[in-house]
């Protein structure tokens, strides 16, 4: 039986307010700022938003000087991915999510609407091991596996 980790994900969603706010941008907020300062940006998207928290209440759009456009297969609101392009495309704590399998197309996504500047952290599986993260986190890669992809 294959899993649809795209459904899994929107009845995890659906389950509380509080999965996947989007509030893991915030530490990596600084990071993608000087990006945006160093390339001049004025269009962003966020890849794997979450409920969008982020800008809606925290309003962390403010900080960067751009509202982005937003993108999360998982939530009904943000499902439709934008055509761009973008000046940017930044995507905080999402590729773990990601099936290893979709991983190259999920890259191809991104870059293909990335005109200037691409951020992309994820966790390793050390520390989603460490931490004993929740089952959704299904890709286990280190650093030097998640490179060669």
């Amino acid at each position: 039986m294959t899993i649809n980790w795209n459904e899994e994900y929107k009845k995890y969603h659906a389950e509380k307010d509080t999965n996947y706010p989007g509030n893991n941008l915030k530490p990596q907020l600084h990071h993608i700022i000087d990006l945006v300062k160093d390339t001049k940006a004025t269009t962003l998207l966020d890849y794997g938003c979450g409920k969008g928290l982020q800008y809606t209440e925290w309003k962390h759009h403010e900080e960067l000087g751009i509202m982005p456009k937003l993108y999360d297969p998982a939530v009904p609101e943000y499902e439709v991915l934008p055509d761009g392009p973008f000046d940017g495309v930044y995507s905080t704590d999402v590729m773990e999510h990601i099936p290893k399998e979709q991983l190259p197309e999920t890259f191809d996504n991104i870059y293909s609407r990335a005109e200037d500047l691409c951020f992309l952290q994820y966790v390793p599986s050390q520390q989603l091991q460490l931490f004993q993260m929740e089952k959704m986190h299904i890709v286990l890669l280190n650093q030097s596996d998640f490179g060669k992809l």
